[in-house]
């Protein structure tokens, strides 16, 4: 309701996907490097149900605090270029999920521990959004051709994932450099498998 005010969201949009998303992201790295192991996992849920009932109260309190704003209800029938925008928005995160998969799997065969993995995992990967929905916000929300951005940014991802993979298959040969600059092995981590 607060962006339906706004005469432009896009900027104001990507700040708040950016900032949901650190939120995420720092949850996560909380949970899965520092609560797990201190508190275990059940207290470390209830610790995450306890911020998201904060959050929700604080919500609520902003939003009885504010005028309703009138918004028009949506087109029953979407116009052509919103039906493309949403084909385009799921196959992309189809990918992502899937790649997220695939480097779960390759990152868990060279860290013992499947919830450092995981973790490390997650917040990279939410990191990235992070960035991407400031930098959106910052730079590219009032992009004079939007469709033209989506198909730039589309290749980068692509191109970014051919790299990906690329690396992955190198992974042996970057666990056994970073093991050598840290004095020790990434296997050597206290394994939390058992929460």
């Amino acid at each position: 309701r607060h962006l339906a005010r706004e005469g432009d969201v896009r900027a104001p949009l990507g700040t708040l996907y950016a900032l949901n998303t650190l939120g995420a992201a720092l949850g996560c790295g909380l949970a899965g490097f520092a609560l797990l192991g201190a508190i275990g996992m059940l207290r470390t849920a209830l610790v995450a149900a306890a911020a998201n009932l904060l959050v929700a109260a604080l919500a609520w309190s902003l939003d009885a605090d504010a005028t309703p704003a009138a918004v028009a209800p949506p087109d029953a029938a979407p116009p052509p270029e919103r039906r493309d925008l949403v084909a385009v928005a799921a196959a992309t995160g189809f990918a992502a999920i899937a790649c997220e998969v695939l480097w779960f799997r390759v990152l868990h065969a060279f860290v013992r521990s499947s919830t450092y993995a995981f973790t490390l995992l997650l917040v990279v990967y939410l990191a990235g959004i992070v960035l991407g929905g400031a930098l959106y916000a910052r730079r590219f929300a009032k992009h004079t051709k939007p469709w033209g951005l989506l198909a730039d940014v589309q290749s980068a991802l692509a191109a970014a994932t051919l790299v990906s993979v690329a690396v992955l298959g190198r992974a042996g040969t970057l666990t056994a450099l970073l093991a050598r600059l840290t004095g020790h092995h990434a296997d050597a981590d206290a394994d939390l498998d058992h929460l």
